[in-house]
């Protein structure tokens, strides 16, 4: 879904385990978990592990990615695209990083995750469903490991996901795949209640002003707000706030809408509107 999303607002995609392509060797010191597959000599100990040895490694690998993910994306975040992450930041660390509409929770039936977890064609699945059956009772070794997919896979864990306070969309087999690209899109702002995308981004101020209908930008004496070479000293308030923040528009900041904007958005109708947009945008439809 992010590669659907990454594709149609030329974003920078951040598909699962993307830090192994910056960090491809991490410290063993700082992330023994990350390098526990590295340096592994036989794989088999893999799979014999207890169930709670591996629910163990499994949070483990999720702290250090964390770790790993949010030095990505800080660095990330200077480029000014949209970024679309299958991330390993926890809720609680997201709930203090990031905007409310910048994070959406995707969540399968616990036991569809244990049950048909070997179903999927990828090679590491594949892989490690070999090993099994290669251990000398397959069938012992296929109930050790599913009781660890059921540790990670909890009723508790998945209520957790649930209750987080982010939005969420639950599986449904029943579901075309546009069907739940329109439902992602909307929660992040990509699209109106109707279904139609909101504009091109580039011409969408941080504030939400539609330059594509300002004079300037017509008549080619301005790029747009986005691509302004903005200098320090004439650089307006909300590039300058949306950028330290890390956001594409001020809807999309939990202040909006904030003192200081308030008077800019009652300067005229084209400010009026904008702020209408970053209402539509960011959920919040006030009079």
């Amino acid at each position: 879904m992010i590669k659907l999303l990454a594709e149609k607002y030329d974003g920078i995609l951040c598909e699962e385990n993307y830090h192994d392509r910056f960090f491809p060797d991490p410290d063993r010191e700082e992330f023994p978990n990350l390098n526990y597959t590295r340096d592994l000599q036989d794989w088999h100990d893999f799979i014999r592990r207890s169930p709670e040895e591996y629910l163990a490694w499994i949070d483990g690998v999720s702290k250090e990615c964390e770790v790993l993910e949010l030095r990505i994306l800080e660095e990330f975040a200077r480029l000014n695209k949209p970024i679309f992450v299958d991330t390993n930041i926890s809720v609680e660390t997201l709930r203090e990083i990031a905007d409310h509409n910048h994070v959406l929770v995707m969540l399968a039936d616990p036991q569809i995750s244990v049950k048909r977890f070997f179903e999927r064609p990828d090679k590491e699945k594949q892989f490690l469903y070999q090993l099994i059956l290669e251990e000398p009772d397959p069938e012992k070794a296929m109930e050790n490991y599913r009781q660890g997919l059921s540790l990670i896979n909890s009723q508790e864990r998945y209520d957790r996901f649930l209750n987080s306070g982010f939005n969420v969309i639950l599986r449904d087999e029943n579901r075309s795949i546009a069907e739940t690209l329109r439902l992602v899109e909307e929660p992040f702002g990509l699209i109106d209640m109707e279904g139609n995308e909101l504009m091109e981004r580039d011409l969408i101020a941080y504030c939400g002003v539609d330059c594509g209908a300002c004079e300037d930008y017509v008549n080619g004496k301005c790029p747009s707000c986005r691509k302004t070479d903005w200098k320090e000293d004439d650089i307006c308030l909300p590039v300058r706030c949306c950028r330290e923040k890390g956001i594409d528009y001020c809807g999309m900041c939990s202040e909006f809408p904030c003192r200081d904007m308030e008077a800019f958005y009652n300067e005229s109708d084209s400010h009026i509107d904008a702020y209408l947009r970053m209402c539509e945008m960011s959920g919040r439809f006030e009079d």
